[in-house]
């Protein structure tokens, strides 16, 4: 299992200490003619150390360490990306959900109330992964059964972490979940094919008005900000023609992703945008996974069609940092022990 240095952690605190800005752009694109596709980028001032981790159904998870805690066991299997092998970023499950965790500085998840079950931020994509088919089932099941996600420290970086998540399936629909002042906020429709980072996203779309081809008469902007890659993500993604082919749809959504990207260790003057770190594409209806690290030439693919997610099967584990990896790598993929999600802060 992959190890990160003391030195690596060193450099990452010096980092941040100069450079604290974090992004992130998601696409949804359901009229490609080749099915429902999204993508997403993840922009971060440093190597986030990304691995491929497939999840069988029937797994024990536990939100919080102490206190009340929301505990469940695996419905279905999953494909996660994880972070500093401590979180889940990004990830599908096998009846095409996906969930991705971006970064939204108005974040605030509220004060503990004991009366709720807790949920640790690290797996908060995790459960919704685990325990939902749908946008709507998963959406029904948090009105019906609330829990509290549970704000984190995280030492490394020297700051709380503030992310918003967002939900998408098979048949096109799509959620965002923010906390703000300590009250959840969720959009749900499937015209909301477009996720930045700050501000929030009522006022995401209120500022798209101001932009030639929404109502308002400025040009497409170009900068790197969220505010920026949110206009042009959405221009881009409405413009996209019916595919020719399955192929085709999965290159010309990674295209939408390579225009809202950030060049690969450029030093940015604007301090509200990171380098890319990778960029994942979902084809939800045909349930594959699509993944890019920014600083290798490898485009790797993963059939969740392919991997046996029975409770009898492994947890399974692979580096999609190593260059002999390309292509179709779902067979490549060997046993291993699951990550240790991070903990959440004053429980």
């Amino acid at each position: 299992m992959k190890k990160i240095s003391l030195c690596f952690w060193f450099a990452l605190i010096s980092f941040f200490s100069i450079h604290v800005a974090s992004a992130c752009t998601r696409a949804l694109w359901t009229n490609s003619g080749y099915g429902v596709l999204s993508g997403r980028t993840m922009d971060w001032p440093a190597r986030s150390q990304p691995e491929l981790w497939v999840f069988p159904r029937g797994m024990h998870r536990q939100g919080s360490p102490s206190g009340n805690s929301l505990n469940w066991d695996s419905k279905y299997g999953s494909i996660v990306t994880s972070a500093y092998h401590d979180a889940a970023v990004d990830g599908m499950n096998e009846k095409g959900l996906a969930a991705h965790v971006l970064w939204l500085d108005e974040s605030d998840y509220g004060i503990r109330d004991p009366a709720l079950p807790g949920l640790a931020l690290s797996l908060w994509a995790q459960y919704y992964l685990d325990n939902f088919s749908s946008v709507s089932e998963a959406l029904n099941a948090t009105q019906a059964h609330p829990f509290q996600v549970l704000a984190t420290f995280y030492q490394p970086m020297n700051r709380w972490m503030k992310l918003h998540l967002v939900l998408e399936d098979a048949s096109g629909d799509s959620a965002i979940i923010e906390y703000v002042q300590g009250k959840m906020n969720v959009y749900h429709s499937h015209s909301n094919i477009i996720v930045t980072n700050s501000p929030e996203f009522p006022a995401q779309l209120s500022n798209l008005k101001n932009y030639q081809n929404f109502g308002g008469s400025a040009p497409l902007p170009g900068s790197g900000k969220p505010s920026d890659r949110f206009v042009r993500a959405t221009y881009y993604t409405e413009r996209l023609p019916k595919a020719h082919s399955q192929a085709e749809a999965v290159m010309m959504l990674r295209g939408v992703m390579h225009n809202v990207a950030q060049p690969y260790r450029a030093i940015i003057d604007d301090t509200t945008s990171s380098p890319t770190d990778w960029t994942a594409i979902d084809d939800l209806t045909r349930q594959i996974y699509y993944f890019s690290p920014t600083d290798t030439e490898n485009h790797l693919l993963v059939d969740l069609n392919k991997m046996n997610f029975n409770t009898s099967a492994p947890v399974l584990h692979l580096d999609p940092l190593n260059n002999q990896w390309h292509g179709n790598v779902s067979h490549h993929f060997t046993p291993a022990e699951p990550f240790t999600p991070l903990l959440p802060t004053n429980v």
